[in-house]
């Protein structure tokens, strides 16, 4: 049974003083580690950059195209608690939303409507049950056209901007 033991205690420590991986190997495998790991993040880097660079480049055309926008306010008038507004677009550019902000001596009221307006037509647009009391007298409504950039994406033309005195 010593004996026995003696072997086992021999193999063991045959066994500890066997080598590992070499320095060389594992400089190797870490180098290569690495070298992977870089071209995982470059590829995806090379996807996000071109996905934001498109975005940009199609909110930046967007922008370009407000240039384009011509809207009128044929009429606007109030009937009993609705306000209708016509517009017309005289432009070469077909407009995707309006912003509506109502102006009154007590408040503001801003209105949203994805009604589309084409290139030279017109639209009655009624905004029902105006609160005219917390808007009281209105003055003015300023109305602000957006185009579509993409889904859910809507550019507002500043720029072009008009306004209708009531």
């Amino acid at each position: 049974m010593l004996i026995d033991n003696y072997i086992n205690l021999k193999e063991i420590i045959m066994i500890m003083k066997k080598r590992g991986v070499s320095k060389f190997i594992s400089t190797v495998i870490l180098v290569g580690f690495v070298i992977a790991l870089l071209v995982v993040v470059f590829m995806w880097g090379k996807g996000f950059i071109e996905e934001l660079a498109e975005k940009r480049g199609a909110i930046a055309e967007k922008e370009l195209e407000c240039q384009s926008v011509e809207i009128s306010v044929r009429d606007a008038f109030f009937e009993i608690y609705d306000l209708n507004v016509v517009l017309r677009n005289t432009g070469s550019v077909k407009v995707d939303r309006f912003i509506f902000r109502l102006e009154g001596d007590k408040s503001n009221i801003v209105e949203k409507s994805d009604m589309k307006l084409s290139s030279g037509f017109e639209l009655e647009y009624v905004l029902n049950d105006i609160p005219r009391d917390e808007v009281g007298n209105l003055e003015r409504v300023v109305i602000i056209p957006h185009l579509k950039a993409g889904p859910g994406k809507f550019i507002p033309c500043d720029g072009q901007t008009i306004a209708a005195k009531m």
